[in-house]
């Protein structure tokens, strides 16, 4: 069978593989009878299984011992995967034998340019490997593999920075800044320190953690700026789309791939697929293809399955190829434009359309009476002025950006176009989306992730994720609302509805809106409209069962531009009246449960104990936490109030004491109320692990 090829973009590709040699103990537990527990323990239990550091015998690791210059090239040199076999011909150090077990490996760090002699041509393998030494030799493999490390530093900067020899202090600032090294307790790097075979283990685990290969991260990448999921590939082309008819693919080769910093020399990413499938795809009107299957767009099924598209990334010089990936082809628009603007939007649909679509999302009480217009001019007034506005988004995926990438997703469209509107003013942007949440955590964590931002402009985004309306959802919802409009700098709010709302919440939402004055862009609405008429297609809205295409991020952005542009144009002919900023009402909607809370969040705040828990950043949904170093630590925290919530990290189990009361074990719960009295008091928690492997994350607390 022939194969139709399309050489998209350029790629940097290098492969990182370890191949493990050894195996676990039969009880899964390391063999080493001198590491028991410790903060060192999960670092030597990484690099052991990985085959990257072995024990100095078969019973001991020696966690304190100290490291020879041809111990950490080895283990370098395993790290890389690479094939050192032969490679001591590379090296000519009169100190360095050629038959020696570690030679092949020196060979192979001169001719990467990893390891260097001294001035009197020896190597000195048995000298002991210093902390700024270590630094060093991890920098320059960094850049060997040409690997990128996002910026998350362990510590702020070391207090005996100017300890640190000028020839390793480039390096050891790299390794900072990529969380590999940190200080002692006091904030100390040590740099002339031998460094310990235990410290050699965790920095070779957090480079491992941290490190993003360029081929691999190269893929995730381009599905962050289309899908932002993580798990499939997904790239644009276009073929008589009635929507990306401008050029997906140009946007990817000109755009897209250089802003990922790839080496556009050396590799290409290339796009194939069968005949028949590319057939299929150029004779469909209005299709895509999904997976493989060409999708007529007529709701979410799918037609017949003409051949599976394929995805990989080849070395031009070489010709090596990795191995081939599924291909999402879907309808994406300007990938890798980061100031997609709505005003520039093209909906590509029939006359009037859009029009329609337009009027059925500006929701009555976005433009009716209920409205109040007076905190929308009092921020168009401060962006006037060139005043510092912040506008902060809450939701769940489709907020963070899910189908459509931080770049995309409609709360960074929605603050372009405002930013665009007011040059002189200087705004900042919060997405406060986490996936899979609602109005219950929403509430719990408003005061530590949108209140202390001081949003001059709010928008909600919680009418799919609240489901039916549960109590805790409403009373939440409403409780942040009634809380942003108590803030001080009489903060603007607006209620988006996305795609597939419940049409319960919805109800329940557009009540609140009327009863508050807050204006609604209604694009649950607008998609049934647009779907009814056969205008746009339900894939558009929803095509992975909750989540919508870059499409419907633009429209979803338009409609919130379009209510605050006839906001702006009301606002021109208003009464001085109608632009006092009247108090909010005394009376709520639902019963109050959650005016009052406040949160003290990992990162912002010292417990009254951390004894053996440690921040650990990263975590899923949370970014930083606590986390337990050891089986037995222990952290205590105090508060005065009737109320609190514990808010656990990922998957997660933790034990948990109150005042000095039984241990209780919760599991794989985003919060969990563990105190909830009528009367105010002095409580005091203390949080354990369970002791049986399971990750005790705890993200902060919050209570009132």
């Amino acid at each position: 069978m022939k194969k139709f090829s399309l050489v998209i973009a350029p790629f940097i590709l290098v492969t990182f593989m370890i191949i493990s040699t050894f195996t676990a103990s039969a009880d899964g537990k390391l063999p080493f009878t001198d590491v028991k527990d410790g903060w060192y323990y999960s670092s030597v239990e990484y690099v052991w299984e990985r085959g990257i550091m072995r024990g100095v015998s078969d019973k001991l690791f020696s966690p304190f011992g100290l490291t020879t210059r041809a111990e950490i090239v080895t283990v370098l040199s395993r790290l890389s995967g690479d094939d050192v076999e032969g490679l001591s011909d590379s090296q000519s150090f009169k100190d360095v034998v050629k038959d020696k077990w570690y030679a092949d490996s020196v060979g192979w760090g001169v001719s990467n340019n990893i390891v260097n002699g001294y001035p009197d041509n020896t190597f000195r393998p048995n000298s002991p490997v210093s902390r700024q030494e270590l630094a060093t030799l991890i920098a320059r493999y960094m850049k060997f593999k040409n690997q990128s490390f996002p910026e998350k530093p362990l510590v702020s900067s070391f207090k005996d920075q100017n300890k640190i020899s000028g020839w390793a202090a480039d390096a050891c600032e790299t390794v900072r800044l990529a969380g590999i090294i940190a200080g002692d307790k006091n904030g100390n790097f040590n740099p002339i320190s031998n460094a310990t075979r235990a410290e050699i283990a965790t920095m070779i685990m957090r480079y491992m953690e941290n490190s993003v290969d360029p081929m691999h991260e190269a893929f995730d990448n381009i599905n962050d700026l289309t899908e932002g999921e993580g798990r499939n590939i997904d790239v644009s082309l276009f073929y008589r789309d009635r929507v990306a008819d401008h050029g997906t693919t140009r946007s990817l080769s000109n755009q897209l791939l250089p802003q990922m910093g790839l080496d556009t020399e050396t590799y290409e990413f290339v796009f194939s697929m069968s005949d028949e499938t590319w057939e299929a795809f150029i004779n469909s009107t209005d299709a895509s293809i999904t997976g493989g299957s060409v999708n007529t767009n007529k709701d979410t099924g799918t037609g017949d399955n003409f051949g599976v598209a394929r995805a990989f990334i080849r070395n031009k010089v070489t010709g090596e190829e990795t191995k081939s990936k599924t291909l999402y082809l879907m309808v994406k628009r300007s990938l890798g434009v980061e100031d997609l603007d709505p005003d520039d939007f093209e909906p590509g649909l029939a006359e009037g359309a859009y029009e329609a679509m337009t009027e059925a999302a500006m929701s009555e009480s976005s433009l009716g009476q209920s409205c109040d217009l007076s905190r929308y001019a009092y921020f168009f007034e401060k962006a006037e002025k060139g005043e510092p506005l912040n506008v902060t988004v809450i939701g769940g995926s489709i907020t963070r950006g899910a189908s459509a990438g931080d770049l995309h997703c409609w709360g960074k469209q929605t603050y372009n176009w405002i930013r665009k509107e007011y040059p002189n003013a200087d705004i900042s942007f919060v997405n406060a989306g986490i996936d899979g949440t609602g109005s219950d955590l929403g509430v719990i964590r408003f005061d530590s992730t949108v209140l202390r931002h001081k949003p001059d402009l709010l928008i909600f985004e919680f009418a799919l994720n609240d489901g039916g309306g549960s109590e805790a959802t409403r009373e939440g919802f409403e409780t942040m609302v009634r809380r942003v409009l108590s803030m001080p700098n009489k903060p603007a709010v607006l209620i988006l509805f996305v795609g597939d709302s419940n049409s319960v919440t919805s109800a329940f939402m557009k009540n609140v809106a009327r009863y508050y004055g807050i204006a609604v862009a209604d694009c649950d609405s607008a998609a049934k409209l647009g779907i009814e008429n056969n205008w746009i297609y339900h894939v558009e809205v929803n095509y992975d069962g909750a989540h919508p295409r870059e499409w419907f991020h633009t429209f979803m952005a338009d409609m919130l531009v379009e209510n605050l542009k006839r906001i702006r144009e009301k606002i021109k002919t208003a009464t001085a009246e109608e632009l006092v900023i009247n108090e909010i009402p005394a009376e709520r909607i639902t019963e109050s449960n959650y005016e009052d809370l406040k949160s003290d969040l990992a990162g912002e705040y010292e417990p009254a104990a951390l004894n053996g828990f440690e921040l650990v950043s990263g975590i899923y949904k949370y970014g930083i936490c606590w986390g337990a170093s050891s089986t037995d630590a222990e952290l205590v925290y105090e508060f005065n109030g009737k109320r609190l919530f514990i808010l656990a990290g990922n998957d997660t189990s933790y034990m948990y004491s109150i005042d000095g009361g039984e241990y209780v074990r919760h599991n794989n719960n985003w919060y969990n109320l563990v105190i909830n009295e009528k009367t105010s008091g002095h409580h005091m928690i203390s949080i354990k692990p369970v002791g049986d492997g399971s990750q005790a994350l705890i993200a902060g607390f919050t209570y009132d």
